[in-house]
This record gives C-alpha cells, structure tokens and sequence, in this order.
C-alpha cells in the first residue's frame, strides 16, 4: 500500500512540473520584452481641410442657453402632440351606386333530383355503349420503357 502510493505521488510530481514547465513557457513567450523601448501609438494626422469643417461645424451649433424659470409665473405645460402624422392613403374609392338584385330572380340551375340523375346517368351509358365501335385487332405490346423524359 505505501508503495502505491509513492508510485501516485512521484507520478502527480513529474506531471505538475511537466504543467507547470509548459505554463511557464507560454508565459514567457507572451511576456513583452523589458529591453525593448515602448513606442508610442502613432495618431493619423487629420487633413486641413477636415479640420476646417470640424472647426465649422462647431462655430454653427449655438451655445444652449440656460434655462431660467421665475417662481411668480406659472407655465402651462403644452399638450403632448404626436410626432408622426398619419397620411391619408390612397386607395380607389368604392362604387357611389349599389343595385341590389330582387330575391325573385333565380340565375343558377337547380341540381336534378337523385333519381333523375341515375336515369340522365344510363341514358348517357347506353348511348355511348353503342356509339363505340368493337375493337378491331389487338395492338401489339411495346417493351420498350416510356418514363424516360428524354
């Protein structure tokens, strides 16, 4: 049992200082040099005619000028109105005439009675039974495939 648990330690040793060695390394590597001169970051110089506009822009914007309330007056708050305003749309006006259609007039066909129809039905069967002639000859049979779409 003490020799299991040298072996275990011995083995958490040698990997510590192996981790540790490599964790140290990548430390080194990331460490910026204390030899070397830190350089100052370069700004960009801005051309003259940029920094005209700038100079502009701020002479036009007005100072905000102080806001003074005397305590004698009362000012009435204004009503809050809506920033956006709604447009009227466009769209195509409807019809100025309305004619209403007389519930006396029928314009569709009633369906046939279900007996009626099973007649219409064999009148029709029988009337294209012998309008169809016999077949003549049988139509030779085709191997060839037809799917093909070419």
């Amino acid at each position: 049992m003490m020799r299991l648990l040298g072996i275990v330690a011995t083995y958490l040793g040698a990997t510590g200082l192996l981790f540790g060695g490599l964790i140290g390394g990548v430390f080194w590597l990331v460490k910026p040099d204390p030899t070397a001169a830190t350089v100052a970051p370069r700004v960009a110089p801005i051309s003259p005619r940029i920094a005209e506009s700038i100079e502009r822009k701020k002479l036009d914007t007005p100072a905000p000028t102080p806001v003074v309330q005397t305590t004698s007056t009362t000012i009435e708050p204004q009503p809050i109105t809506p920033v956006m305003q709604e447009a009227p749309a466009a769209l195509t006006q409807a019809p100025h005439r309305v004619q209403i259609r007389e519930l006396s007039q029928r314009t569709a066909k009633r369906k046939p009675l279900p007996h009626q129809r099973n007649a219409a039905a064999q009148n029709v069967a029988t009337q294209e039974a012998a309008a169809t002639p016999a077949p003549s000859a049988a139509r030779p049979i085709a191997t060839a495939r037809s799917d093909s779409p070419y």
